[in-house]
């Protein structure tokens, strides 16, 4: 019995550790197979733009950290292109911010799979992917459990 109750607690382990890397391969088919509405049952569209415009955000006041009246100019110019900017974010931006052109042959499609480097768990609830190598401009994306499925919620390129 103690081996039974072993055998079930491995196998939802194993089940639980591979479920991410499964939904990773079927955003990686709807992506090749230009399946749109596939493809968007894996993306978060408001945690994406919403965590863009904090990374804006964060990176305005990085750079214009100094309350002057130049910087101010300066920072609300910033912020009128960051507004339009996230205003731009759909799934074909989700899509061409995960996929590495740069890592194509000869303009063909390539596959997401081909171009993660890594991809491991942050925390029972996110999923950290790295597409491309370390040192060479890569994009993370970050896949978060929400409502017992899997989605893709922050991009960080």
């Amino acid at each position: 019995m103690k081996r039974l109750f072993f055998m079930l607690v491995l196998l939802l382990a194993s089940a639980y550790l591979l479920w991410p890397y499964a939904v990773l391969y079927q955003i990686d088919q709807a992506l090749l197979k230009n399946q749109r509405a596939e493809f968007e049952q894996w993306v978060d569209l408001a945690q994406i733009t919403s965590n863009v415009k904090q990374q804006h955000e964060d990176l305005i006041q990085r750079n214009l950290g100094q309350t002057n009246v130049v910087s101010q100019l300066f920072r609300q110019g910033a912020n009128t292109i960051s507004n339009f900017s996230i205003d731009q974010i759909d799934l074909l931006w989700v899509k061409n911010a995960i996929i590495r052109r740069d890592l194509s042959v000869d303009n063909r499609p390539i596959s997401l799979f081909d171009q993660v480097d890594f991809a491991f768990f942050e925390s029972p609830q996110r999923f950290l992917v790295r597409v491309g190598k370390l040192g060479k401009q890569p994009v993370h994306f970050i896949m978060q459990l929400e409502e017992s499925q899997w989605r893709i919620v922050a991009i960080y390129q």
